[in-house]
C-alpha cells in the first residue's frame, strides 16, 4: 500500500497533485521541497557513481532519515517504531518533516565526499570535467524552465475550478494566521530561488485552494473579506495573480488574508497595508480586480545564479589550462 502511494506521488497527473497524503502525517508530501530542494537530490544521485564500500553505513543512515521524514506511512515505519519507544523525547515526536533537517545535513556530508572524488576524477581527465560542467549547467537551466513554466502551469490548470459567489456580511470575522515572510514555494521544487508570491502564509503554509479546502484548512477558509456587505466571486488564481469580481452597495475595503508587501499591485485600485494584511479600497458598484505580485528579486537571483555557473565554468577552464601547461613543462 505504501509503495503504491509513493508511485502515485511521483506519477499521478490526472487529479489534484496535492491529494496524496499519508495517514498521520500533518504535512503534505510536496512541502518537503521547502526544506531540501529537488535539484540537490538530482546532483546527489548523479554523484552516486562515486560510491565506495565505506560509504554504505552513512547511506543506510540517510535512508532511515528519509523514511522518518515520510512519517506514519506503514505500521512498521521507523517513525512509528521510534514513537513506540519509552524514551519521552522520541515518543512525542509530532512533525515528521522536521527530520528533513538531519537528513539534509547527512546527505550534504555524503555529497561532499562524492563531490571530492568526482573532482579528483576530472583532474585526471580535464576534458571530461569540462563536459560534465557544461552538461550540468544545461540540465540546471532545463530543469528550472520545466519546473517554473511547464510543471507549475499544468498543475495550476488542474487545480483551478471556478467557485460559487461568496457572500460576506458586515461584522463577519477575518480569520488570520501568522503573516510571516516565507521564502521558497511549495508548488515549485525549484530550490529556494524565487520568493513566495501569493500562495501561502506561514508557518502552516495554508494555501488559497480554488478546488476546495483540505481538512486542516477548514478554519482558515475566509481568505477574502469585505468590510461591508457584498458578494465576492473568485475568477482566476495563480501563484502571483488573483482575479476577483466584487459587488458592493456602499464603499468598502476588500481584505486579502496575505501579508502586505510593496510588490502587490491592482490596476486602477490602491493597494495598502491593513493590520499587515493586503487591503484594496473600493467604491460602491461592481469591480473586476486583478491583484498581482511583482518580485524583481526572483529575476535578480536567477541571473545571479546563471552568472555564477558561467563564472565557475571559466574558472574551471582556466585552472585546467594551467594544469596542462605545468604538466607540459615537466
Amino acid at each position: 500500500h505504501s509503495l503504491a502511494q509513493v508511485w502515485q506521488m511521483f506519477t499521478d497527473r490526472t487529479g489534484d497533485p496535492e491529494a496524496v497524503q499519508w495517514a498521520g502525517q500533518p504535512y503534505l508530501w510536496w512541502e518537503y521541497g521547502n526544506y531540501t530542494g529537488a535539484y540537490f537530490w538530482i546532483v546527489l544521485i548523479g554523484l552516486s557513481f562515486f560510491i565506495r564500500r565505506g560509504d554504505i553505513p552513512i547511506v543506510i543512515v540517510c535512508c532511515i532519515l528519509l523514511l522518518l521524514v515520510l512519517g506514519d506511512f506503514a505500521q512498521w515505519s521507523p517513525y512509528n517504531i521510534m514513537r513506540a519507544l519509552v524514551i519521552p523525547i522520541l515518543r512525542h515526536l509530532r512533525v515528521p518533516s522536521r527530520w528533513s533537517m538531519p537528513l539534509l545535513f547527512t546527505t550534504a556530508i555524503l555529497g561532499s565526499i562524492w563531490l571530492q572524488r568526482a573532482l579528483k576524477y576530472t583532474r585526471r581527465r580535464p576534458t571530461t570535467g569540462r563536459r560534465a560542467i557544461v552538461v550540468s549547467m544545461c540540465l540546471f537551466l532545463a530543469y528550472g524552465f520545466y519546473d517554473l513554466q511547464i510543471h507549475n502551469t499544468r498543475y495550476f490548470k488542474l487545480m483551478f475550478q471556478a467557485q460559487a459567489p461568496h457572500t460576506t456580511l458586515k461584522g463577519d470575522p477575518i480569520r488570520t494566521i501568522d503573516p510571516q515572510k516565507v521564502f521558497g514555494t511549495v508548488y515549485s521544487s525549484f530550490p529556494a530561488v524565487r520568493h513566495n508570491l501569493s500562495v501561502h502564509t506561514a508557518p502552516e503554509m495554508l494555501a488559497l485552494r480554488p478546488v476546495g479546502w483540505i481538512a486542516q484548512d477548514a478554519p482558515h477558509n475566509d481568505e477574502f473579506r469585505l468590510s461591508d456587505d457584498g458578494i465576492i466571486r473568485l475568477l482566476n488564481w495563480s501563484p502571483n495573480e488573483v482575479r476577483l469580481h466584487v459587488r458592493i452597495q456602499t464603499p468598502a475595503r476588500l481584505i486579502y488574508n496575505q501579508r502586505y508587501q510593496t510588490g502587490w499591485h491592482a490596476d486602477g485600485y490602491i493597494v495598502e497595508d491593513y493590520s499587515e494584511l493586503i487591503s484594496i479600497k473600493l467604491p460602491a458598484g461592481e469591480h473586476t480586480i486583478r491583484l498581482r505580485y511583482t518580485d524583481g528579486l526572483y529575476i535578480t537571483l536567477l541571473l545571479l545564479c546563471g552568472g555564477l555557473h558561467v563564472l565557475c565554468l571559466f574558472v574551471w577552464l582556466y585552472a585546467t589550462k594551467r594544469v596542462r601547461k605545468s604538466n607540459n613543462t615537466l
